[in-house]
């Protein structure tokens, strides 16, 4: 029985891993950028500034604004600041 209940968790945690894409959603809503033509810029910036590690289980995404370095885990369909 235990081991069937940390299967199902595994599977929840792997089908609620969330994207890349959600995280540039996350960071925009975060600093206020959801539309407008600042918000066109501001995808491909974060892209090409942030890095993942998938752990299947979740993500650690790492961006890198200048001098700040942000550390997010994803997991959940959530997204929690590490650093």
């Amino acid at each position: 029985m235990r081991k069937l209940i940390l299967i199902l968790f595994a599977l929840v945690l792997l089908a609620t891993n969330p994207s890349k894409e959600n995280y540039i959603n996350h960071v925009k809503s975060d600093i206020g950028i959801e539309s407008g033509l600042v918000s066109f810029f501001a995808d491909p910036l974060i892209d090409k500034t942030t890095t993942e590690t998938n752990l299947y289980l979740g993500t650690v995404y790492r961006t890198r604004f200048g001098e700040r370095d942000v550390v997010t885990l994803g997991i959940l369909n959530r997204f929690v600041s590490l650093k």
